[in-house]
């Protein structure tokens, strides 16, 4: 979605470049993988400033991507040994 077609080219000749030499520590490889690191930096922070400087009009992608980079998750009601649904945090922390 916001990868740009330059960094698709570059990720894939870093693919081709590791599958050829299977070593990440060969100068071809280093120096595609540094530029390819780049070009997907590059390509992410205009994606996110344009999405930044589009609230007002289109909230809800800015909030669906916002969403998408957040990692933690909700625990729901648990079960116990014998079975019980436990709800409460201390219960479930247990």
């Amino acid at each position: 979605m916001w990868m740009s077609w330059k960094a698709s080219k570059l990720v894939q000749w870093k693919q081709r470049l590791y599958a050829k030499f299977t070593n990440s520590e060969h100068p071809a490889y280093k120096a595609v993988a540094k530029e390819s690191k780049k070009e997907l930096k590059r390509c992410r922070r205009n994606f996110e400033k344009q999405l930044a400087s589009n609230i007002k009009e289109d909230a809800k992608s800015f909030y669906a991507y916002a969403g998408s980079k957040n990692k933690s998750s909700k625990i729901g009601p648990l079960s116990d040994d014998n079975g019980n649904v436990t709800s409460t945090e201390q219960d479930m922390a247990h």
